[in-house]
């Protein structure tokens, strides 16, 4: 658009001063609009491609013979052959429905050990293992459905005396997201749906390991954070006028989490605010 605007900010003021375009630009209007009270929607649809075909013919016809417009003739070319690459680019990217595939790969180095830990397995001063992560996350737009898929693996560079090889956890998630029908005045509610599902094949860090009971710190117990990892999610989101603002609703449910062992159920609402709408670009 860059390329282009200064061409069309010239080709607009050519259709407000020159008398030959405003003409045809009027006749051109008219022509559309009849034929687009046509009767049933194949007759409407051949009517206006019919009526813009005969439009575009004069147009082509009066920078051949209309001397105003013969200098600017080459320009029009020009403008025209760039906007046919940019709406053919256009079409073919929303043809292939937006496919998209991405790898990801992460490296975590946890915090120094500021107190022994398990048995003695890590000594105040050391570091648990490493962990490296490999995801892969693909995702299509089928309009109105979006569907995303994320499958992950994760496993120490190193084992220590007490684990249990080097895998430690995977973990396989899924999300279809309906764009709904467009609310009056508001904008297009959308709906969605995800699961995940995995297992953490030993403890996080690699080892058992305890902590002392807050009730009494003289007193420890072992920390038992393997198995498997379940969760759901629902979410409704509504619009409001000039899309500024956003209602989310959404329900959650999850057996645990990654460092917590503990099942989850709650329901939210809240609101979502794009300050951008606040601040319109100078016109």
């Amino acid at each position: 658009m860059s390329d282009q605007s200064e061409a069309a900010t010239d080709i607009a003021v050519l259709f407000e001063t020159n008398n030959a375009l405003k003409v045809w630009s009027v006749e051109a209007r008219g022509m559309l609009m009849q034929a687009a009270s046509a009767g049933s929607d194949s007759a409407r649809k051949k009517a206006v491609e019919d009526a813009w075909r005969a439009a575009l013919d004069r147009f082509a016809a009066l920078l051949q013979t209309e001397s105003s417009l013969r200098s600017v003739s080459p320009s029009l070319a020009t403008f025209a052959n760039m906007n046919l690459q940019a709406n053919l680019r256009a079409i073919a990217l929303e043809h292939l429905q937006r496919n998209s595939v991405a790898l990801e790969f992460s490296w975590d180095r946890p915090d120094v050990a500021k107190a022994d830990i398990a048995n003695g397995i890590v000594r105040k001063g050391e570091r648990p293992p490493n962990v490296a992560t490999a995801r892969v996350i693909y995702a299509k737009n089928y309009e109105p459905l979006i569907l995303t898929a994320n499958a992950e693996a994760s496993w120490f560079h190193e084992t220590f005396p007490g684990m249990n090889g080097n895998f430690r956890n995977w973990q396989i998630s899924g999300a279809a997201t309906f764009v709904l029908k467009e609310i009056p005045n508001f904008g297009k509610a959308t709906l969605s749906f995800g699961g995940l599902m995995g297992d953490l094949h030993q403890q996080p860090l690699g080892f058992d390991y305890v902590v002392p009971l807050v009730s009494d710190p003289t007193r420890t117990e072992k920390i038992d954070l393997a198995g498997p990892i379940r969760a759901f999610n629902t979410r409704l989101e509504l619009p409001t006028a000039n899309k500024s603002i956003t209602i989310p609703i959404s329900f959650t449910y999850a057996n645990r989490t990654d460092l917590q062992k503990e099942s989850d159920v709650k329901g939210s609402i809240g609101f979502t605010l794009r300050f951008d709408s606040f601040f319109p670009a100078k016109q």
